[in-house]
């Protein structure tokens, strides 16, 4: 028998819009410092792993899927608009694919973090969420690319 997911969408916003504040008004640096950008990603995998109730031992690296957080459309909708990157490569930085929308189900997609353009800014609205396709029958070439798709068009399952 199967796990049942269990929808903690209301907790993922929160920490969105925790981790949103606590940039916005207290380490957007007045030049560029990646620490700060480094330190704020930490406080959100830390209110995640908390949330999720994760063994710090996991060893879940932010930048990483976390494999008991899944992705899904938000109202009953069957796909989504998606950037999804043009190579399969975590480090490229163009989000070009010809791959513009994504059928869910039976694409899987698995939660890696929320995302901005420029992580240095002095506003950020962390609109995007980062997904990693974990499963995607209709196109197996997607399947471990990531894909940016807007964070009110969705939804985040526990396992």
């Amino acid at each position: 028998m199967s796990e049942q997911l269990v929808d903690i969408t209301v907790h993922v916003l929160r920490i969105r819009e925790a981790v949103r504040h606590v940039w916005n008004t207290a380490l957007a640096p007045e030049g560029p410092d990646f620490d700060r950008a480094d330190v704020l990603n930490e406080i959100g995998a830390r209110m995640l792993d908390d949330l999720l109730q994760l063994d710090r031992g996991w060893e879940w690296q932010y930048g990483e899927p976390i494999l008991c957080l899944h992705v899904k459309p938000r109202d009953g909708a069957t796909s989504l608009a998606a950037m999804v990157q043009r190579e399969p490569d975590r480090l490229c930085g163009y989000w070009d694919h010809s791959c513009g929308v994504l059928e869910v189900p039976p694409a899987l997609l698995k939660f890696v973090n929320f995302y901005d353009w420029d992580v240095l800014a002095l506003h950020r609205d962390l609109k995007y969420v980062r997904v990693r396709i974990a499963e995607n029958p209709a196109d197996m070439t997607l399947v471990g690319r990531d894909a940016l798709i807007e964070a009110d068009l969705l939804t985040f399952w526990a396992k």
